[in-house]
């Protein structure tokens, strides 16, 4: 610059002036959509003419916080709890800055915070074995080990059902545990299923019953083989057709039958099915004949020598008797014994002045008979 009027004097000394504008261009954000664990880093671009840069958050959807102003263009982020982290970033300089940039949305997830619990039968039938559990807040998948019979744990299913069928299994104890996962980790192991794959019985039950009894009433009991949850009973009568007693938990009856043989078979079975048939028991119930009845005793003897006695006892035949035993009214000598209802003979075999008789067969013998007088007469020798 310099003054005129007529005539300019010299020009001034020269003034510089620097111009400085705001930084040119919004920069852009960049910050990983799934971050595991808490740990990240947030990075963006360059932007003309910027000394720094002003990086900030909101958490869950909240107000808008200064996380960094620096001329870094990055931020490593570490421990950040679960959540949804928005970043936007600015440019700045002594002069000014830009606007905003669009927002960067990071979603912070750790492993699944509780282990799921397991659901499982304790005993099946061979066969497949259905397990469930629940679901887990921020689980993706589930991961399902089985240990068979004590051995070491097996992955069976690694997936987002939370409900699984194992193949078929044989008898044999499993044991099965769950954890919740997602892209962070797993959570801890559920507590153990475990889980008896049990066959039906393979064992035969023993019966212990008597072989005969004198009497209606008569009981008898028989052995529980493994696996067995109830019995079923069978009586064949007399060599009639098998007819089913009982089927419960029972290991002993007691039973209430006339004369005749009664045949006896038990099986084991549980709710997988029954095992083989026992052994047949054979009961015969022989009960002691009814009391005979003395009819007839005839004591002859001849009045002049030679002398001959002829003596004959008759009685009543029961039923179901085999044999009767004779003896005079007070014991001590048996008269006969035999099949027979008649007696005679021309010695003094059966000759008795009073005389009783009782029935018998393998169930015992009756009472004796009431005592009967021998009719004394002469024997008429031919």
């Amino acid at each position: 610059m310099r003054g005129c009027r007529e005539v300019c004097g010299d020009w001034s000394n020269i003034a510089a002036v620097a111009v400085e504008l705001p930084p040119s261009g919004v920069p852009s954000v960049t910050s990983p959509a799934t971050a595991y664990n808490g740990s990240y880093t947030v990075s963006w671009t360059a932007s003309d003419g910027a000394a720094t840069y002003e990086l900030q958050e909101s958490a869950n959807g909240g107000a808008w916080t200064l996380l960094q102003n620096t001329a870094a263009r990055s931020l490593a982020i570490n421990g950040k709890p679960a959540g949804s982290y928005g970043y936007r970033v600015r440019a700045c300089n002594p002069v000014g800055c830009t606007g905003y940039s669009a927002t960067a949305t990071t979603g912070v997830v750790y492993p699944p915070a509780g282990a799921p619990s397991l659901s499982a039968p304790a005993r099946v039938g061979p066969g497949s074995i259905g397990i469930g559990w629940n679901a887990i807040a921020g689980a993706t998948r589930y991961t399902l080990q089985e240990s068979a019979n004590g051995a070491a744990w097996v992955t069976l299913f690694d997936g987002n059902a939370t409900s699984y069928a194992t193949p078929a299994r044989g008898v044999g104890s499993y044991a099965y545990r769950v954890a919740a996962c997602n892209g962070a980790g797993c959570s801890g192991w559920s507590g153990n299923g475990n889980v008896t794959v049990v066959g039906a019985p393979t064992l035969e039950p023993v019966i212990s019953a008597p072989g005969l009894v004198n009497v209606t009433d008569y009981a008898f009991s028989w052995s529980t083989p493994a696996n067995t949850e109830y019995f079923i009973l069978q009586e064949s009568a007399n060599g009639a057709g098998w007819v089913t007693l009982l089927a419960d938990g029972r290991t002993s009856v007691g039973l209430g039958r006339g004369n005749g043989s009664y045949g006896y078979r038990v099986q084991a079975c549980n709710f997988v099915g029954c095992g083989p048939w026992s052994g047949i028991a054979t009961v015969t119930v022989s009960l002691p004949p009814p009391v005979p009845t003395i009819y007839v005793a005839n004591w002859l003897t001849t009045t002049t020598a030679p002398y001959r006695v002829s003596c004959d006892v008759g009685w009543y035949p029961t039923a179901t008797a085999t044999e009767y035993h004779l003896e005079p009214d007070t014991g001590g000598r048996r008269l006969y014994t035999g099949p027979k209802s008649y007696v005679a003979s021309n010695t003094n075999a059966y000759c008795s002045a009073r005389l009783r008789v009782r029935a018998c067969n393998a169930g015992g013998c009756s009472d004796w008979s009431p005592i009967y007088t021998a009719t004394r007469g002469v024997y008429e020798a031919n």
